[in-house]
């Protein structure tokens, strides 16, 4: 595992984060050396991103209260994705008929597009054949 600093972020609504890594020299090793390394990314989101510890002492709530108020915090969090998936089906129910409704329109234009073609042929080899005498 690297050694060094690790810094924590919290981000607790839908921010925007970056994260910069540089990768420093040993002094005194071989520049020219490959130096493999590991990074692992713990993300908590949500709920998650609560200091209970924190709460606990802040608040002076028993074990109890704050196992309480973890619960509660997740229901929370369920509800609100809840909510979110929810109206997201409705955004792709809605975009699902609005393509239905162009899609049978286009077909209809298209159906209505050969039928005129479909006659124009019709007329044209008709006095086609006729000026060429081959029908009466």
């Amino acid at each position: 595992m690297m050694k060094g600093t690790y810094n924590s972020v919290l981000a607790t609504e839908g921010d925007v984060l970056s994260i910069c890594f540089t990768s420093r020299v040993i002094p005194g090793g071989n520049v020219k050396q490959i130096t493999a390394r590991t990074v692992y990314f713990k993300v908590k989101v949500g709920a998650e991103t609560v200091d209970w510890a924190t709460v606990a002492r802040t608040e002076k709530l028993k074990p109890m209260e704050l196992k309480l108020r973890m619960l509660e915090d997740n229901l929370r969090a369920l509800h609100k994705e809840y909510d979110y998936y929810k109206e997201e089906e409705q955004n792709l129910r809605n975009t699902n008929e609005y393509m239905t409704a162009r899609v049978l329109w286009m077909s209809v234009i298209v159906i209505v597009i050969f039928v005129l073609f479909s006659v124009w042929q019709l007329k044209h080899l008709k006095k086609f054949f006729k000026k060429k005498r081959m029908i009466d």
